[in-house]
């Protein structure tokens, strides 16, 4: 079924997600240069994948929970909010230097957050049938993710 495969997806994204942010405290703790220089490419793959993960799910996950009569509300609203954590994200990473002397913390504390998210993705994804969501006249045929 389509949307227990976009579920999968996008907590296989948000694992990797947590793992990228998890890894970001252990390489700076490495003192030897090819053992940093090889966690560093592991956090730029795991981010990027996760990105990769992440983004495509979106797309048909917006479609299919919102259908085409609401896309582009449901989408402005994501968008929005993304530029609203984006704006407001640097600050707890700031005071966690500013009282740690460092942002190890920081990042331990953001990688719990989308290893929550994966597994209320796969409790909690389930969309129950609404009435003029999802059925053939608002949803297209986004394809299976």
């Amino acid at each position: 079924d389509q949307t227990h495969s976009q579920r999968w997806v996008l907590a296989i994204g948000l694992v990797l997600q947590s793992v990228g942010l998890s890894l970001v405290p252990v390489m700076l703790n490495t003192a030897a240069a090819p053992t940093r220089t090889a966690l560093a490419y592991g956090v730029a793959l795991a981010m990027g994948t996760s990105g990769s993960f992440c983004s495509n799910v979106r797309s048909t996950v917006y479609a299919e929970y919102y259908g085409r009569k609401y896309l582009g509300l449901a989408q402005s609203l994501a968008s929005s909010l993304t530029v609203f954590g984006s704006a407001i994200g640097p600050f707890p990473f700031g005071l966690a230097k500013d009282v740690t002397g460092s942002f190890a913390l920081a990042f331990r504390v953001a990688g719990v957050f989308p290893l929550l998210a994966a597994f209320t993705v796969l409790a909690f994804g389930r969309r129950g049938e609404q009435p003029g969501h999802g059925d053939a006249k608002t949803r297209g045929n986004y394809g299976a993710v």
